[in-house]
């Protein structure tokens, strides 16, 4: 079989055969790998499916105002809705940059005022929302 040439006797007698394999298995695996994540995440791209049966929530604002204070500010949030805000929803309130969120522990009537504690200031610039 004069001609033929044995592939696994062939690599032996190459200079640094045996590491020649290893890093073309390597090459491979590692572009093997990149073809399949890159075509798993253009699987991803495209149609995103809404539930159109969820509500959309609606940002609300609130009457919000903050007196001066040395030790701490006192953030009072307003329910101007002229509905109740039920118990377990999040306002959140922005002083001067300060944020925070009060969660409601009882339901919040219209014209009542829930209050949260901020760093000390000079009061300022209030706003407060929830999601209805």
């Amino acid at each position: 079989m004069e001609g033929v040439i044995d592939a696994m006797s062939h690599r032996a007698q190459t200079p640094g055969g045996d590491y020649e394999v290893t890093k073309s298995i390597i090459v491979l695996s590692v572009l093997s790998v990149l073809a399949l994540s890159t075509s798993f995440a253009q699987a991803g791209q495209g149609t995103i499916l809404t539930n159109p049966h969820l509500p959309l929530g609606k940002t609300v604002s609130l009457a919000c105002n903050a007196g001066h204070g040395d030790v701490a500010q006192t953030v009072r949030v307003t329910n101007t809705t002229g509905q109740v805000i039920k118990a377990g929803t999040k306002l959140y309130w922005n002083l001067n940059g300060q944020k925070g969120v009060i969660v409601l522990q009882s339901n919040l009537g219209a014209g009542q005022i829930v209050t949260d504690l901020a760093a000390p200031g000079n009061g300022g610039p209030c706003t407060a929302t929830y999601v209805a």
